[in-house]
């Protein structure tokens, strides 16, 4: 009987050593889903650097769109910029020599009013000699220095401004070198062409030049009226 129990004993012993056994191998287990757990928490990880480098991309392309915008609007700005520089076609600069260009104070006289002639003198000798044909409507302007012919002018004052007819402008021989006339849309400006060649508008900072429409015609109505003989 002693032995049988002896028996029991050591068998009850055996099965609670067994169940501490099991127990802790459980827990090992549960060790192990910690560790999946863990290895979850790296994928996350990588799906955020994912997502960083998403960002570099856009930041890139919004710094090089920016750059090509702004370069392109500054060189369109640069090339609409006007120099408003005077530039007058040879076939007419070259009759305006220092000579042949009126400056300083000038004299009208209307020598003969009932054909309107009229003469207009400065200071530095060169005159502008008027005479109007009734006939024809036509004003011949013949522009001299001493006695000599610097070049003329024939045109009709009223279709000149109204860009119906232009100005004819002859050298000293008589040979037509260009012919003058306003805008027909603006009804302003000069435009010269040049025998044989083609049309140029005059920049508007020629204003005021002996190339200039307007000024030619209006040669005189500023000066002071007084004696100015041929």
């Amino acid at each position: 009987m002693r032995k049988l129990g002896l028996l029991i004993i050591a068998g009850q012993f055996a099965i609670a050593m067994g169940c501490s056994s099991n127990s802790k191998n459980a827990s090992g287990g549960t060790g192990g889903k910690a560790s999946a757990t863990g290895g979850a928490t790296a994928t996350g990880g990588g799906g955020a650097g994912g997502a960083n480098a998403a960002g570099g991309t856009s930041g890139a392309a919004a710094g090089g769109a920016t750059a090509t915008a702004t370069g392109g609007t500054s060189a369109g700005a640069g090339g609409s910029t006007s120099t408003g520089t005077c530039v007058i076609p040879s076939c007419l600069s070259k009759l305006f020599t220092a000579g042949c260009v009126g400056t300083g104070a000038c004299v009208y006289q209307e020598v003969d009013g009932a054909t309107n002639s009229e003469n207009t003198c400065f200071s530095n000798g060169v005159k502008w000699i008027g005479n109007d044909d009734y006939s024809n409507d036509l004003k011949t302007v013949t522009v001299t220095h001493g006695g000599l012919t610097c070049y003329s002018m024939q045109y009709s004052g009223n279709d000149v401004l109204n860009a119906v007819d232009v100005l004819t402008v002859k050298d000293a021989s008589g040979a037509i070198v260009a012919t003058e006339g306003v805008d027909p849309v603006t009804y302003s400006g000069t435009i010269v062409t040049c025998t044989g060649g083609d049309p140029v508008e005059l920049d508007p900072s020629c204003s005021g030049t002996p190339a200039d429409v307007a000024t030619i015609v209006s040669t005189g109505q500023d000066c002071t009226v007084g004696t100015c003989s041929p």
